[in-house]
């Protein structure tokens, strides 16, 4: 059952070039109620006057592996599926369920289908607990995600599991058909300036379309096999004036080389460890990312704010690469943190973050965002209140986007002390309540107010003046 607003009679499916992996159709899929409200558009935002097509639904239902797929549909070049489906609806999660793995992709009969032809602009699967705490990163599949073997996947650390304990679980997912465009599937906005441009090349994509389903699957454990359970902690960007009028949440940067910082202020993690991370970032901007303990700033980090630090002239076209002083900058405050033993988490700067693709037969062709490695102390202890974020940002690709919409999202699983576990949600996504850029090559720095997502925080939690505020002796800390 398909019904589509586009006429594929005469058309020819796309053949991908690709090898296949992350084959998706191991175990028996039972079908299940069809999907009747999917939304294909060529903008971005607004499409919900576009949600008439019907997708088949099937379900997987065994004892470690669960999970559903959506589809058949096809797809345009510039073309765009929005999909939101309950799982409550199917089923698929019990109290209890120890999930070890988790994958959301879109696929075909050959396995999972590569960025390009397919971006994965988001697959969000939200969870609101019995409390009423929500996360909307539950899991999650970005764009800049690596495609393996296990096809788009995130596997919890050996020993570990995300434990269900019931509660709502959503999925809200947009998929783009990115062949003929330009460069910027993950960050331009197509309703401001490519409609037409998307239009065009969709009646002159030699008449093929991308078949594909969307794939939400998780593996767990066996029940009889305790795992450690661990909790998500997401630490956003700054909900800045833009992020706040964007429907996707994406704060401004511009195409001067610059650093941002922001302090989150988090629950009590005392005595909790990091055992994976990872970013979710738009690399056309994305210069990489420290994470430190406390609340600190470039000149607190490297006594004093270097302000005859060389400017860098804004590329017109973009390089693939940090201009030279903002590079030499990120070293000395990664060395100076460190030395300070205040670093969590840096960038590999050996990982790519974005790929560039010659072009190709079909429309491929172009850069391409990567997720690059997130290297973390997992020795370290989470014995701060305050945590600070600085973010890098230059033009890598894309210079004509000015200004640009940026994510800049830190995930970690993180281990916490039994004592601890018990007084936090399972998921937290926590944002800071201002934020500071300073361009390379100007005195001055500007400062900005955000608005903060929750963390459930109780009003009356005092910090100690310098910021970092140790755990208490309740949890084996210690006041600095």
């Amino acid at each position: 059952m398909h019904a589509a607003a586009t006429n594929f009679s005469g058309r020819r499916r796309f053949e991908i070039p690709r090898t296949p992996q992350g084959l998706p159709f191991a175990g028996t899929w039972t079908p299940f109620k069809p999907l009747t409200d999917v939304c294909a558009h060529y903008e971005e935002m607004p499409y919900w006057r576009e949600c008439h097509l019907a997708a088949p639904v099937k379900v997987l239902d065994e004892s470690t592996t669960r999970g559903v797929i959506i589809g058949p549909m096809h797809s345009l070049p510039g073309q765009w599926h929005s999909i939101v489906y309950n799982l409550d609806e199917c089923g698929i999660l019990r109290d209890g369920d120890q999930i070890i793995e988790y994958r959301g992709d879109a696929v075909d009969e050959l396995g999972s289908v590569p960025y390009p032809p397919l971006h994965l602009h988001h697959i969000h699967v939200h969870h609101e607990d019995r409390s009423g705490t929500h996360s909307t990163h539950w899991f999650e599949t970005h764009g800049d995600y690596d495609l393996t073997d296990h096809g788009y996947s995130r596997r919890i650390p050996e020993g570990y599991a995300v434990v269900f304990r019931g509660g709502k679980v959503r999925v809200e997912a947009q998929v783009n058909d990115v062949r003929h465009q330009v460069d910027l599937a993950m960050s331009a906005d197509t309703s401001q300036r490519t409609t037409s441009l998307l239009r065009s090349t969709a009646g002159a994509s030699r008449g093929s379309f991308v078949e594909w389903s969307l794939r939400i699957e998780f593996r767990l454990a066996a029940r009889e096999v305790a795992r450690r359970p661990i909790i998500k902690l997401s630490l956003w960007h700054p909900m800045t004036t833009a992020a706040m009028e964007d429907t996707l949440l994406r704060y401004h940067v511009t195409r001067s080389a610059s650093v941002w910082w922001w302090t989150t202020r988090t629950p009590e993690l005392c005595g909790g460890t990091i055992t994976d991370a990872w970013v979710h970032s738009h690399r056309a901007r994305y210069g990489g990312v420290l994470l430190v303990k406390g609340n600190h700033s470039p000149a607190s980090l490297s006594m004093g704010m270097p302000a005859a630090w060389d400017a860098c002239e804004p590329s017109e076209t973009g390089t693939g690469r940090l201009c030279g002083a903002l590079a030499q900058l990120k070293q000395r405050l990664v060395r100076d943190a460190a030395a300070a033993r205040l670093l969590l988490c840096r960038d590999d700067d050996t990982a790519d973050s974005v790929l560039q693709l010659q072009p190709q037969r079909g429309g491929l062709g172009g850069y391409h965002d990567r997720q690059g490695r997130l290297v973390c102390d997992s020795t370290a202890r989470l014995d701060a209140r305050q945590y600070t974020v600085l973010a890098f940002s230059d033009v890598l690709y894309g210079a004509q986007v000015d200004p640009f919409p940026q994510h800049t999202m830190i995930f970690l699983y993180v281990d916490l002390p039994d004592e601890v576990h018990r007084r936090v949600p399972q998921t937290m996504d926590c944002s800071p309540r201002g934020y500071s850029e300073w361009r390379l090559g100007r005195a001055a720095v500007t400062h900005g107010r955000a608005s903060p997502l929750g963390c459930q925080i109780k009003p009356d939690e005092e910090l100690t003046s310098d910021g970092a505020h140790r755990c208490g002796e309740s949890c084996g800390g210690r006041d600095m």
